[in-house]
Order: C-alpha cells, then structure tokens, then sequence
C-alpha cells in the first residue's frame, strides 16, 4: 500500500511539473483529431507597425532584415497594441508563438495578406523623409520580415501566403509591376512558392499562382490576388495594363484544367467578393450604401467563371475585413455556388481583439468538420489567450460547410440567440465600440446571402 502510494505521489509531482509548464489560462484545441483527420491555421491581416517603437525606426531601416528581430527585442514597449492601432512587436510574437503553441502540428498555414501597416507610405514620409527608393526597400523588407517570422514559427509546415491591398511597394490599393523586386523576392522568400517554377512563373506576373495541396490528393490550391479587382484599386505607381483580366483569365484555365484532370479546388486570396456590409452601417446615405468589394466589371464575371465548377470548388478563404464572418456565393439566378471564410485579423485597428483560427478537416472528402477560434482580449490587458469558441458547439451545427452557413446566414435572420452570438463573434468578442449591434446588423448579415447591390438593398430595407 505504501508503495502504491509513493507511486501516485509521483506520478502526481510529475503532472504537476508539467502542467506547470502550460501558460496561466492557456488553451489546446477543442478537439483530439483521427487518423482521418487534419488541421490547419489560418493568419489574416498582421498588419506589422515597424512604425510602433519610434526609437526604432532609424535602425530597422537602416539594417538588413536578418537583424530586425534583435533590434525589436530591445523595445522598450512590452504591451500589446490597443484597439484602432496596427500590430506591434510584442502582440505579432504573442500571436504567432500562442498559434504555434495551440497548433503548431497543423498540416499547413494559410495567411491571407496584409502584412503591412495602414497609411505606411504617409507615415514613412513623416518619420524617415526617404527617397522612393527608400521607400521601395523599407516596404520589402517589412514583408520579407513577417513572412519569415510565420514561417520560422512553423519551420516544418508549409505556409500559403497571398497578397492583401496593403502589400504594394507603391501604396494601399496601389497594385503591382509584373517582374518587380518586389515580386522576385517574395517569390524566393515564399517556400512553397519558390519550390514551384510554374508557381514562380504566374507570381512574377502578378502576385498569384496555384501548387498542390497538401495531405489531400488531386486537390489545389489556386491563391489569387484580388486587388486589381477592388473598386478602390489606383495603380498611380505603374501602367496597370491588363493585369486584372489576365489574371481572371488565368483562373479561368486553372479550373478548365482542374476539370481536366479531375482536381478539386480551394480558393485562396484576401478580400471576399460580395457586399461590404461596414461600408453600408456607416452611410446615412442609402444612395452610397451598396459598394461591393470588387468593382462589378469582375465581381459577376469572377461568379459566371466559377459557378460552372461549383462541385469542384472546396471552399474560399479570405480575409480583409478583421471580422470573423462568411459568404455564400451565388450565381445570377441565385443558386449557391460556394461558400466564402473570412478570417479575423491579428491587428486591432478596427475595433476588433486579435484572432487566430484552426480547421478541424477530414483528411479522405477535405471537408471542414469544425472550427476554433482564439483571442486576446484587449479590454483586459494582459490577459492571456483563449478559446473563443467552438465553430459545432456554439451553432449546433454538424459541419463548417456550405448547407452549414446557409442555415447559418437563415438562423442569424430569424433567431435572436443565434443573432447575439453573430454579433458578439463577429468583432471578436470586442466589447470597446464594436462594428455590428443590434441597431445595424441587418447591413452585415444581409451580406451573407447577397451578391449585388439590388438584392442585398432589398434584404435590410
């Protein structure tokens, strides 16, 4: 007896120690995966501030990007950044070492662009008074230096990065040159993209490419760069030429490929098509309230194109928004085609707290079986990440999936409790002035189930 006893004090001690170990309040995944079963993360909208430790600034511009980490090591600024502020040091290393903590055995990493801070080109002008050149360099290497931040946080799983409207060496919404540094460089700097030459090939053009998907055979992913398509798209930096019918073209044979060889898509880019329901809550004006993310010359041709291989299409993921919300794409006559994620953002800087997620995924059909969402409550400084919510549990739904989200998009119409909780998840879990209330949250979820500007007027009117 008393040697059972010993062993239970033991084992009890060595338990102990290793709990120990786990951070105060830290969380693991909702879930212990199958055999049958993957997950991957999802990163959207870092939005990095080299700006954020003006002390800094000199020095980071000044050095190569292999020594930027230890000069932002000795930042005086230990705490996060707060609400309506772009993403400091210290919350982007919080963010990816709670990521790789919570999931660092995922099968991949999806990162839907932004990796820049808002207003660099004004802020670098006041801060450095560089050259254009200057300019051009301190740009590169701010994204040079989040993408190898993600992917020395995840150094033996692949990361699929895409490009977000910030990320331009000429300004937000600025678009790119075919065959720039900027593109030759993230094309090496891009693992997965640099280990493709045909991958290589299409991102020199524009910043798009399409390579295997891992863990699942005959599937893709297709990562596109939807910025050309935006209504708020002005290449003052460059000749835009046809980079965005190109593009579009290019998607175009992918799919007539896919169908070919009897592939299955996923979509991979940054802003979502369909309505941009902040933009409509903020407009007293109803004549100014139904602006679509991309200008319509290619938000309903990017939909015809598609909709014919809609039982070839996964799902698309996306983000730009900072909102944790969805789609649900339609053809013209109305059918669903697809459905659309869109990831929270890490930065702050629109009143949401910082996000990350994990897919829960079956490994032989590819579908989504669940999704969890962390966070940082920045109205509670210093308090430790955790588990927002279970994507299955807080829904009672049986799938993130297309049937899914329609039932979904319907529930948030019709039932008030599944309403709070859509208003509540959507900023994630922000309580400082959040975007969506029960005043206007017709405007966002009108937009679940609304492709164009008339339907979507007649849904909230």
């Amino acid at each position: 007896m008393r040697q059972l006893c010993q062993k239970w004090i033991s084992l009890t001690a060595v338990l102990a120690f290793f709990l120990s170990c786990v951070p105060a309040g830290a969380e693991g995944l909702p879930w212990t995966p199958s055999k049958q079963e993957g997950t991957f993360l999802i990163l959207a909208d870092i939005h990095f501030d080299p700006f954020a430790d003006p002390a800094l600034v000199s020095q980071l511009a000044a050095s190569p990007v292999d020594q930027w980490q230890s000069i932002l090591e000795t930042s005086k600024i230990t705490q996060f950044s707060t609400y309506g502020k772009d993403t400091n040091y210290p919350l982007f290393k919080s963010s990816l070492e709670e990521s790789a903590r919570v999931d660092g055995n995922c099968d991949y990493v999806l990162v839907n662009g932004d990796y820049i801070s808002h207003h660099f080109r004004a802020v670098f002008t006041k801060t450095l008074h560089g050259s254009e050149k200057a300019y051009q360099d301190f740009v590169l290497k701010t994204v040079v230096f989040v993408s190898r931040q993600v992917q020395q946080a995840f150094p033996n799983v692949p990361c699929y990065f895409c490009l977000g409207n910030n990320d331009s060496d000429c300004d937000d919404y600025g678009g790119l040159t075919p065959d720039t540094p900027f593109l030759s460089t993230l094309a090496k700097e891009w693992a997965v993209v640099a280990k493709d030459p045909e991958a290589v090939k299409t991102f020199l053009r524009g910043g798009y490419y399409t390579v295997a998907r891992p863990t699942l055979s005959g599937r893709r992913f297709v990562v596109f760069n939807d910025v050309s398509w935006s209504g708020k798209y002005e290449p003052a930096c460059h000749d835009p030429g046809t980079i965005g019918q190109d593009e579009l073209a290019w998607l175009g044979k992918v799919f007539q490929d896919a169908r070919r060889n009897n592939e299955r898509i996923t979509l991979i880019t940054h802003m979502p098509p369909g309505m941009n329901g902040r933009n409509a809550s903020v407009h007293e004006d109803r004549a100014k309230d139904q602006k679509t993310y991309y200008k319509q010359d290619y938000l309903w041709p990017f939909l015809n194109l598609l909709a014919p291989y809609r039982d070839l299409i996964d799902a698309e993921f996306t983000g730009h928004t900072h909102m944790d919300d969805f789609r649900v794409m339609v053809d013209r006559k109305g059918k669903p085609a697809f459905f659309t994620h869109i990831a929270p953002a890490v930065s702050p800087v629109h009143n949401n707290n910082p996000g990350f997620q994990v897919m829960l995924y079956d490994k032989e059909s590819g579908e989504i079986k669940d999704m969890a969402t962390y966070y940082t409550p920045l109205d509670a400084p210093g308090s430790p990440w955790k588990l927002e919510y279970d994507f299955r549990e807080a829904y009672s739904l049986p799938a993130y999936n297309l049937d899914s989200l329609i039932s979904l998009a319907n529930a948030i119409e019709n039932d008030p409790a599944v309403r709070a909780k859509f208003i509540q998840y959507m900023p994630v879990s922000c309580t400082d002035d959040p975007p969506a209330t029960l005043a206007n949250w017709r405007f966002y979820g009108c937009a679940h189930l609304n492709m164009d500007p008339h339907s979507y007027k007649n849904c909230y009117q």
